[in-house]
Parts: C-alpha cells; sequence; structure tokens
C-alpha cells in the first residue's frame, strides 16, 4: 500500500516537472520568470510532506495491528500449553488413582493358601492325636489290669462296687487310708472328669471318709452299723 502511494507521488512530481520544464520553458523561454513555479513547487511538496505523513502513520497502524496479531497468537499458544498440562496432569492421577485401588483390591482378598494350609495342619494334627491315641489305648487297658488286684477292697465301703473301686485305684486311691483323707467336693471332680458313673452314689459319697477311717482301723463291727444305721 505504501509503495502503491509512493509511486502515484513519483509520478505526480515527473509530470509536473515536465509540463513547467519542459513545455512551458520551451512556450516561454529558458530564462522565464519561476515565481509561479516556485508557488506551485511549494504546494506539491506540501502535498508530498502530507502524504508521508499519511504513509507513516499507515506503516504504524499496521505494524501495531502485526503486534496484536502476534500477542493473540502467543496468548493462544499459551493457553494451549496450559490445557495440555493439565490434561497431563489429570492422566497421571487417573492412573495412580487406579493403581491405588487395584493394590487395595488385592490386599483385601483373603489369603486362600494360608487357610488352606491351616485347614491341612490342622487335620494332619487330629490325625496325629488319633494315630497317637490309638497306641496309647492298649497302655490304658495294661493299666486297668494291673490296678484290679492292687490297694484295700473298697467294695466293703456302701456305694462303691468293682468298676468303681477300680476308677480309685487309677486315681491313686488304693488304701482306706486315702479314702478318708481327701476331699469330698475334690474325690467327686476327680471322678467327674474320669468319666466313672457315679448315679445314686452321689448321695453315699457324704460317708466314704467316715466308712474308710473305721475300715483303716480295722473296725468293721463299727462299719456295718454305720451302714446300718444309713440304711435306716
Amino acid at each position: 500500500m505504501g509503495n502503491f502511494v509512493l509511486g502515484i507521488l513519483v509520478g505526480w512530481l515527473l509530470e509536473w516537472l515536465f509540463f513547467t520544464y519542459w513545455i512551458k520553458g520551451r512556450s516561454t523561454g529558458r530564462f522565464a520568470d519561476c515565481s509561479g513555479l516556485q508557488t506551485e513547487l511549494g504546494a506539491k511538496n506540501k502535498e508530498i510532506s502530507a502524504l508521508k505523513a499519511d504513509l507513516n502513520s499507515l506503516k504504524e497502524s499496521t505494524v501495531s495491528t502485526t503486534n496484536d496479531i502476534d500477542d493473540a497468537k502467543l496468548t493462544e499458544k499459551r493457553a494451549s500449553e496450559k490445557l495440555s498440562k493439565q490434561a497431563k496432569t489429570a492422566e497421571k492421577e487417573v492412573t495412580i488413582k487406579e493403581k491405588t485401588s487395584s493394590t487395595k483390591s488385592s490386599s483385601n482378598k483373603p489369603d486362600t493358601s494360608k487357610s488352606k494350609n491351616k485347614t491341612a495342619n490342622k487335620k494332619s494334627a487330629k490325625s496325629k492325636s488319633s494315630t497317637a491315641s490309638k497306641k496309647a489305648t492298649p497302655k490304658k487297658v495294661a493299666s486297668k489290669k494291673s490296678n484290679k488286684v492292687t490297694g484295700d477292697n473298697f467294695t466293703k465301703i456302701s456305694g462303691i462296687g468293682p468298676s468303681l473301686s477300680i476308677k480309685l485305684n487309677e486315681l491313686g486311691i488304693t488304701t482306706f487310708q486315702k479314702l478318708s483323707e481327701i476331699d469330698e467336693d475334690i474325690l467327686r471332680d476327680m471322678l467327674e472328669a474320669s468319666g466313672a458313673k457315679m448315679n445314686n452314689n452321689k448321695y453315699a459319697m457324704q460317708t466314704w471318709n467316715e466308712q474308710a477311717a473305721l475300715a483303716a482301723k480295722n473296725d468293721f463291727k463299727g462299719l456295718k452299723k454305720l451302714q446300718k444305721s444309713l440304711k435306716s
């Protein structure tokens, strides 16, 4: 745009020079009065300066518009960069949350292998205990057989039969003296823990200490009197 205007001005100036110096010079002479030409030249110079001012203002306006365009592009670029950064950070947060949720779900899952191992260990322990109890039963039977012939005859005391006297021997009570000294409640707990069937013997058990004391003194007459009084 500026070059176009400048070209027009140069064309006018050449036209004016051609007209004044060539055409008028030939008509009026080479040394004619140049006062009119000077006035016209001053007017043309004013026009040229005005046109130059317009041209400079036009250039300044174009520069300002280009600067505005560059600023707009720069702001747009910065905004796009910010958006891309925000998108990347959001993606990273989502991936971190997914990883943490997956780890939590995996940690909350029950460890079936441990439970299986525990059940297997329990089964093996049960099988071992059962085999050990099976192996130990013959020894118990043998001890029962050996205890049948040891100790005093507790069947002389009312409320004690053959099976119960064997249980007393197994518990370490083999004499009338020991039976007379042991506490009634303790003896009851020991017999119940051993699996002895007490039935009605619980009531007769209250006099076992007294009966056993008479039997330990070989006072069987007094023992019979006491048993008769208990029956009556």
